[in-house]
């Protein structure tokens, strides 16, 4: 996944999770990584993915992060 693919998933969505479960919001690092994460996302083999993109989409200036 690219940096502007996952603008889109956030743009698409409008809102979204960067990582934890919930039953009607979708999860960033859950789209990143292609399916539900178990425990701890760093443990993913997507970790690193998962925390570059997430940063990146923390950085662009068209997504507030609250």
């Amino acid at each position: 996944m690219s940096v502007a693919d996952a603008l889109g998933f956030v743009e698409r969505h409008g809102v979204v999770l960067e990582s934890a479960r919930h039953a009607t919001v979708p999860s960033l690092a859950a789209e990143i990584a292609g399916g539900p994460i178990r425990g701890s996302w760093w443990s993913n083999p997507h970790g690193n993915a998962i925390f570059r993109l997430t940063r990146a989409v923390r950085d662009a200036d068209e997504v507030l992060v609250c």
